[in-house]
């Protein structure tokens, strides 16, 4: 067994020459970095924690969306040179303004929960279909959604077939004035078509977390493609996910999963995974990956209709609480 992080490549050569290895436990988010189908081929197990980092890369979203709102960057670097330039108010507030999230990554119904709790309207568009939750609306294509998002932020993972998914195109059709913020992987965006956009003033700002080619390690000096030197533009060295808490869930799910699999082998995760599909199927979801905070949702707002139908229905025979429950509200003929 063998245990990984995001900078470390395992090709089809490595799994070759490794006759012995049995499990690759990926203590990141990603698994791009693994030829998985090698590993499959192989019979090598593969798990990674995707869901661990989720929060700390939503929270970083908004804080960089508040920031790029309220041009914070631009007021601290004046002040930082002694010079006070405070503007006339402007039409600034986050919580009136919709934002987008495009996704294949679990960080979009997580987006869309947070910003249900500053009161901002938020639309999304996912490869999988998910719930839309709180004030979030799944628009039809992300044509459509470009052309009504204020912010737009990215998180979508590093497979090869991503690479581009952001190209010149999308970035043109942005509307006037909005925002781009890209938290998933450096090549998904084309950053010299964001900054012919920066320079004309039709974009107000980006944040901008990931990129093409990242150094190895801190101190080596660092060029990005054409993206210094910006008005309002935040630039961060990939720690969207860095953070204590993520870190330490990222290594406790890992690190549990490993353990399952020496104790009880290859057939655990399975059963796990069986399980995860029938509670999804009772919970009536359109998804076939178990999200754990969408399907919580799900499950709230099912709970909500039942005591509200039981309520109505005045029915307290235990056998049809769980099925209704579970299969959704049917009006009980049988009255206390």
């Amino acid at each position: 067994m063998v245990g990984i992080r995001s900078k470390t490549n395992l090709t089809r050569r490595v799994l070759d020459a490794s006759p012995h290895l049995t499990a690759i436990g990926a203590f990141c988010i990603g698994t791009n970095q693994i030829d998985v189908s090698a590993a499959n081929e192989a019979g090598i197990a593969v798990f990674n924690a995707p869901y661990a980092n989720t929060r700390s890369v939503v929270e970083l979203a908004i804080a960089e969306a508040i920031a790029l709102t309220r041009h914070l960057t631009d007021k601290n670097n004046a002040l930082q040179s002694g010079v006070w330039r405070k503007p006339p108010p402007a039409r600034t507030r986050l919580g009136e303004r919709p934002s987008e999230s495009s996704a294949t990554a679990p960080s979009a119904p997580n987006l869309a929960s947070s910003r249900k709790r500053s009161a901002c309207p938020c639309s999304s568009t996912t490869s999988p279909k998910r719930l839309a939750i709180g004030n979030a609306v799944r628009m039809r294509s992300l044509s459509q959604l470009l052309e009504r998002a204020d912010i737009v932020s990215i998180h979508i993972d590093g497979r090869a077939s991503n690479a581009g998914f952001f190209g010149r195109d999308r970035v043109m059709a942005m509307k006037e004035g909005a925002i781009l913020i890209n938290l998933s992987r450096g090549s998904v965006v084309d950053l010299e078509a964001v900054r012919e956009r920066l320079t004309d003033g039709s974009l107000s700002g980006a944040g901008i977390d990931v990129f093409p080619h990242e150094p190895n390690a801190n101190g080596d000096p660092f060029f990005p493609a054409r993206s210094q030197g910006l008005d309002n533009v935040i630039l961060t060295p990939h720690i969207g996910g860095s953070t204590i808490e993520a870190q330490e869930s990222i290594g406790s799910f890992v690190a549990e999963k490993a353990r399952l699999l020496l104790a009880e082998g290859p057939d655990r995760p399975l059963r796990e995974h069986a399980r995860g599909r029938r509670f999804a199927r009772a919970l009536g979801s359109a998804s076939r990956d178990l999200d754990p905070l969408e399907h919580t949702g799900r499950a709230r707002a099912r709970q909500q209709h039942f005591r509200r139908c039981r309520r109505q229905h005045r029915c307290t025979n235990a056998r049809h609480i769980r099925r209704n429950r579970i299969h959704g509200h049917r009006p009980c003929v049988r009255a206390a």
